[in-house]
């Protein structure tokens, strides 16, 4: 998919201009990408994180598009919502197309994909879809499907669907990121907008984060089985493992963080369940737990006490993630253990929404400032994350700072997640994006600490010696880089016979240096390879010193007239001498 997204578009809209629609800036720009490439024929994804209004921007895009729109959804709280918004924000009527509801002849129908979806057979054993066949022949076929958390529209179930119908497609979603690796690029064909926790938190929209890494002996994952599901657990064992945990997650709860509001995440009902009585038994009246299992009816009764106050937490398993609303919610409690960053984005997503009329109203761009300072003043100032952690034993599990991590390496998230981890050992919370910015420094002061004195000829092939790094020995047995990262560090300079020699290990490294340099301004790979070749051994040269070296070399015919005391007066490079 081609991408435009990110914080830069959201200067591209008059932040002056009172939107007809009521969207604030960032949605505006969003809409009118996204418009743009509906009507050129493409399927875009728009990627907002949970409470910067997907379903808003959805609205305005209907309420401008000429045809017939479908917007799908998966689970039922999902569509009474979507349904209520896009009804209020459009001012039309919207059909609902699920189990025993059905729609006539709206314009406007908000459906399941399990009712959609779900094949008939005929007469003849002929695979049908009967339920769309019934929707577009009263209604006419829709000419645009929105689909909402669209991270899943690579199912089969929304596959079948969507190919059946075969319209453009309009995505909007929170993360991108599938366990699995199938790739919405085989849905979406580009992405005009991007806006992710972090940038929503710069802009004013959410609310801060801080982060506590709970270390629990009781936390162990060592027996627990690997998944098929979206959490890439086992459920069955996860429930159980963590069940051991419950006593001590709900004691440490409310020891650091008994005065918010929060929800708590649990893998199965029993653990869901024993987390509600514990914090009951602990403090009386304070719990809630509901589930799948939970009636419809009881569930939406619930869910509106928690959202009142009249409870201050709110056990879940698998239910308070997707698409659900809970503005005062301060507290996200970890005890669902998971090595999905989708997943963990959702549950802490339900966290970062501002209270009520905080921000409203003050939206341009240029006034991030004020509302942060509302924000901060607000009775929500911030929302903190207990990320109760243990023996994860083979599993690679997902933290905090994952959420935040953008274009950080890998190597600068673990040390990102040390740093909230020893943060946890002092008992101090710390803000993951910091704790990602700490990480960044830490690295980039050991890159600029290694110092390698080596032949100018072995230089010139050895993309780690050239940037002064420790040479990598690569194993038979290694896993290789992906095509992505070859691609990247091609790119960047290396040259293919050194790539093809690299494992993931040591080409990860190797990208981590070339994107630290260039952030901190430093030159190029290139750049200093043909300067190393004229005796140059300085590693940290700027990017426009070593652009002047360069240019004096091609004046000076590459080395032929080329004084060396004066290439180096222009580079810097003092230890030459």
């Amino acid at each position: 998919m081609g991408e435009t997204g990110g914080v830069a578009l959201m200067g591209d809209w008059d932040e002056e201009a009172v939107d007809p629609q009521g969207l604030r800036y960032y949605q505006r720009t969003a809409h009118d990408l996204t418009m743009a490439e509906l009507q050129a024929g493409e399927s875009p994804l728009v990627v907002m994180a949970t409470g910067l209004g997907k379903t808003r921007l959805a609205s305005a895009v209907i309420s401008n598009w000429p045809g017939r729109v479908l917007f799908l959804a998966h689970r039922d709280e999902l569509l009474d919502q979507a349904r209520s918004e896009i009804q209020r924000q459009t001012g039309e009527w919207v059909d609902l197309e699920k189990a025993e509801f059905m729609s006539y002849r709206a314009r406007i129908v908000v459906g399941s994909v399990q009712t959609l979806g779900k094949v008939s057979k005929d007469w003849q054993g002929k695979e049908e879809l009967r339920r769309l066949e019934r929707l577009v022949r009263l209604g006419g076929p829709p000419s645009l499907v929105i689909v909402d958390e669209a991270h899943r529209a690579v199912t089969a179930s929304y596959d079948r669907l969507l190919t059946a119908l075969g319209v453009p497609v309009m995505g909007i979603t929170a993360t991108t990121q599938r366990l699995d690796k199938k790739s919405l690029g085989r849905r979406f064909t580009v992405n005009p907008y991007k806006m992710d926790v972090a940038a929503g938190i710069e802009a004013g929209f959410l609310v801060p984060f801080e982060a506590r890494a709970v270390n629990l002996a009781s936390i162990d994952l060592r027996d627990v089985r690997r998944g098929r599901g979206e959490g890439g657990l086992n459920l069955h064992d996860l429930d159980l493992a963590m069940m051991r945990a419950v006593e001590h997650i709900t004691k440490s709860t409310l020891e650091l963080e008994p005065d918010r509001q929060g929800i708590a995440f649990f893998p199965g009902v029993r653990s869901a369940q024993y987390a509600a009585d514990r914090f009951n038994a602990l403090r009386p009246g304070s719990a809630l737990c509901i589930t799948g299992e939970t009636d419809p009816e009881e569930r939406k009764d619930m869910v509106k006490a928690y959202r009142n106050g009249d409870y201050q937490y709110l056990c879940n398993c698998e239910v308070a993630i997707e698409g659900f609303d809970a503005p005062p919610t301060s507290l996200i409690i970890g005890g669902r253990p998971t090595t999905s960053v989708t997943l963990y984005t959702q549950m802490v997503g339900r966290g970062g929404r501002t209270l009520p009329g905080v921000v409203d109203g003050v939206d341009g761009a240029s006034e991030a400032w004020l509302r942060k300072e509302l924000i901060a003043r607000s009775a929500k100032p911030n929302c903190v994350i207990l990320d109760f952690v243990g023996n994860g034993g083979k599993h690679s599990l997902v933290s905090p700072t994952d959420v935040f991590a953008g274009t950080y390496s890998d190597e600068e998230r673990e040390a990102a997640k040390r740093i909230v981890r020893e943060a946890g050992e002092r008992d101090e919370s710390i803000d993951p994006q910091e704790a990602l910015l700490k990480a960044r420094e830490e690295l980039q002061q050991l890159a600029q600490s290694l110092e390698s004195e080596v032949k100018s000829e072995v230089i010139a092939y050895d993309p780690f010696r050239v940037f002064g790094m420790k040479p990598q020995h690569v194993g038979m047995d290694r896993k290789r880089p992906s095509e992505k990262l070859l691609g990247a560090l091609q790119r960047a300079g290396i040259p293919g016979g050194e790539l093809k020699k690299m494992d993931a290990v040591a080409a990860r490294k190797l990208m981590a240096t070339v994107i630290k340099r260039r952030e901190v301004g430093l030159c190029t790979y290139g750049q200093l390879a043909k300067l190393q070749e004229h005796g140059i051994s300085r590693k940290n040269i700027s990017f426009e010193r070593a652009k002047k070296g360069i240019d004096y070399l091609k004046e000076t015919g590459w080395g032929k007239r080329t004084s060396r005391d004066t290439l180096r007066e222009i580079v810097g490079d003092l230890t030459s001498r």
